[in-house]
């Protein structure tokens, strides 16, 4: 059940014109890019009947460039692909996927290098078809 909700929204965010990681970038990528968390959550259940209720997959995007107009614009690559999506799992009714909040953006100070980025929380749910 994860993998069929994570599988739409991998999807999309593989088709970026910049590398996207699911979790972890490889050591020594530069920007711009996007990384991308994903967790699916259900109800408290006892058995898989239960679980199947309602399922909502949230996605955070970390979009992130060499500078502020870098971030921009990878972070409008991943606004194209994801708002407004409707993701398709099989013998599931999906709805659109939202934006539900994102964040200032903020310098990774751990790096040699500038970099920048925007977060993006994004959700979507579904229930039985």
């Amino acid at each position: 059940m994860i993998s069929k909700h994570t599988a739409p929204i991998l999807a999309a965010l593989g088709g970026l014109s910049v590398p996207f990681s699911d979790g972890r970038l490889p050591n020594g990528t530069n920007p711009p890019y996007v990384v991308g968390y994903i967790s699916v959550t259900t109800p408290e259940a006892v058995s898989l009947e239960e679980v199947a209720d309602r399922v909502t997959c949230t996605v955070i995007t970390h979009s992130v460039g060499a500078n502020a107009d870098a971030a921009r614009i990878v972070a409008d690559q991943v606004v194209a692909v994801l708002l407004g999506l409707r993701p398709v799992v099989p013998n599931r009714d999906c709805g659109w996927v939202r934006l539900i909040d994102d964040e200032p953006m903020r310098r990774d100070e751990e790096s040699l290098q500038p970099r920048l980025s925007l977060i993006h929380v994004w959700q979507y749910t579904s229930v039985p078809a």
